[in-house]
């Protein structure tokens, strides 16, 4: 797990511990959801963590599994928030494919296996991240994000694949 993805997991996981922001769901929907957070053959990984907060009008919750195979590391995350939404609406409602560079990272929007997946890649450094959009419901969405450091695309998106789309869709109730 990255320093800002570890920093802002043991925030959220403080809040909660201290009673600063109310959970958004269930502890144990997230529990469910993080059993689809598969193993990664030939990686390490610890058991899925899950935080659940509303802050300022906004709900995230998510289960969290992270992945090390030597220098090199994910994070996948499953779970529900506003947030977003507004990388949604970005899009104009746009189905089809969607590429631009800025600042030397790659943007990419397109359909994979009938969802559509929003990648961002920096090749300088090998990091990025997928989010797959699992579909929404009212101000709130699903998605499952991958974010990677030191690996391609390619294998990052090799990778995303592993994890069941589908399943994911029906645990959070969206199928």
């Amino acid at each position: 797990m990255g320093v800002v993805s570890r920093r802002r997991a043991v925030v959220a996981s403080a809040a909660l511990a201290l009673g600063l922001i109310r959970p958004a769901l269930g502890q144990s929907s997230l529990v469910a959801l993080g059993v689809l957070l598969v193993d990664i053959p030939g990686w390490e990984s610890e058991p899925p963590t899950t935080v659940a907060m509303t802050d300022a009008g906004t709900r995230v919750s998510y289960a969290a599994r992270s992945y090390e195979r030597s220098d090199t590391r994910m994070l996948a995350m499953l779970g529900r928030s506003g947030l977003e939404m507004q990388a949604q609406s970005a899009t104009g409602g746009n189905q089809g494919d969607v590429s631009l560079d800025a600042q030397g990272t790659s943007i990419r929007l397109r359909s994979v296996r009938g969802f559509r997946v929003f990648t961002a890649y920096d090749p300088s450094d090998r990091s990025g991240m997928v989010l797959v959009f699992l579909g929404a419901r009212g101000n709130e969405s699903s998605t499952f994000v991958l974010q990677f450091d030191r690996l391609s695309l390619d294998e990052a998106m090799a990778h995303a694949q592993r994890f069941d789309w589908t399943a994911m869709q029906r645990a959070i109730g969206l199928r």
